[in-house]
C-alpha cells in the first residue's frame, strides 16, 4: 500500500513539474500569436489609411487663368505634382535666355509641371513674341494682374516652386541659368 501511495505521489509530482515546464511555453505562444495578430491588424489598418486618396485643401495662392487656347487652368488641379510657376515678360532680355533653359528642362521630361505667366499689357505683344519664340509648356494669361499681385510679383523674371500640397516652398527673383533652374526646381 505504501508503494501505491509512493507511486501516486511521484506521478502527481511529475504531472505538476510537467505542467510547470510546459504550460508557460504554451501561454507564451498564445501571447506571441496574439501579438502577431495585433501587428497584422495594425499593418492592415495602415494600408487602408495609405490607400485613401489625399484630400488637398484650397490655398490662398490657388488661381484659375486661361491658357493661350482659352482653356481654364486651375492651379488646384495640379495637387499631387510639383509645379514650377514662372513669371516673365516678352520685353525682358534676361527672360529670353531663361525661357530657353526652361524649354530644355521641359523637353528633358523632368517630373515637374511647368506653368508660365507673362507680364503683358495686351495679347498682341505676347503673340508677336511667341511667333518667333514658341514654347510647349503652359502659358497662362493674367491681363488683370490679379495672380501677379497674389504672388507679389513687381518685376520679372520671378520663379516660384510649389510642392505637391500647393505650398510655395521656394521663390527666386532674377534670371537663372539652366543649372540654377534645375537646382531651384530640386530636379537632381
Amino acid at each position: 500500500m505504501k508503494l501505491k501511495i509512493l507511486i501516486v505521489i511521484v506521478v502527481v509530482i511529475l504531472v505538476v513539474l510537467a505542467g510547470a515546464i510546459f504550460l508557460p511555453k504554451y501561454f507564451q505562444k498564445t501571447e506571441s500569436s496574439n501579438s502577431l495578430e495585433s501587428e497584422l491588424a495594425k499593418i492592415k489598418e495602415k494600408e487602408k489609411e495609405e490607400a485613401k486618396p489625399i484630400e488637398y485643401e484650397k490655398k490662398e495662392t490657388d488661381f484659375i487663368l486661361m491658357d493661350l487656347s482659352e482653356n481654364e487652368v486651375n492651379l488646384f488641379d495640379y495637387r499631387g505634382q510639383k509645379v514650377f510657376l514662372h513669371f516673365w515678360g516678352p520685353n525682358c532680355p534676361p527672360c529670353f535666355d531663361e525661357m530657353g533653359y526652361i524649354d530644355e528642362i521641359y523637353e528633358e521630361n523632368y517630373n515637374i509641371e511647368i506653368i508660365t505667366i507673362p507680364l503683358i499689357v495686351n495679347l498682341n505683344e505676347l503673340e508677336k513674341y511667341l511667333e518667333n519664340n514658341p514654347h510647349e509648356y503652359k502659358i497662362l494669361i493674367d491681363l488683370d494682374g490679379r495672380v501677379r499681385s497674389k504672388y507679389s510679383v513687381v518685376s520679372v523674371p520671378v520663379s516660384i516652386l510649389i510642392n505637391e500640397f500647393g505650398e510655395v516652398i521656394n521663390t527666386h527673383k532674377g534670371p537663372m541659368n539652366k543649372e540654377e533652374l534645375i537646382e531651384f526646381m530640386k530636379l537632381d
